[in-house]
């Protein structure tokens, strides 16, 4: 009994060496060594990593403000080429509703409506005028005018 599992186990270890020997390859080559002129390179870079981001982190400031400045700059010539248009689209309508259709458009374009949201101001005696305002509507509707 004791030569048959010899000669099991010794069938089983080739087996085994086999898988082995099938499973392997070569070795990675070693690294080289890395040349005087390279390792100098290396802690050149080191040393100079920190100014670099502050330069990258500069850059990306400069992104921001130029694409800041480049958006506002578009919009207007945005809203300039829209007034331009309005403003020859009412030269050539023909009725005042089309005019004052226009010009609505044309003072909500340029932020020119902001008066008619606000009643306050101090140009003029806002309370005065709302009350006679007030006054001749009341009178409009008893048709007293």
């Amino acid at each position: 009994m004791n030569k048959l599992s010899n000669s099991s186990t010794s069938s089983l270890l080739d087996t085994c060496e086999i898988t082995q020997a099938q499973n392997l390859s070569p070795p990675p080559p070693p690294l080289p060594t890395p040349s005087p002129l390279l390792t100098t390179l290396l802690s050149l870079l080191k040393l100079l990593y920190s100014p670099i981001s502050e330069l990258l982190h500069i850059k990306h400031s400069l992104h921001y403000l130029l694409h800041s400045f480049l958006s506002h700059f578009l919009s207007h010539i945005l809203l300039t080429y829209k007034t331009i248009k309005i403003r020859l689209e009412m030269n050539r309508v023909s009725t005042y509703k089309e005019y004052e259709k226009l010009g609505l458009i044309l003072d909500k374009l340029q932020g020119k409506d902001k008066w008619r949201q606000e009643k306050e101001s101090h140009l003029y005696d806002y309370m005065r005028i709302e009350q006679r305002l007030q006054t001749m509507r009341e009178l409009r509707d008893k048709k007293d005018i």
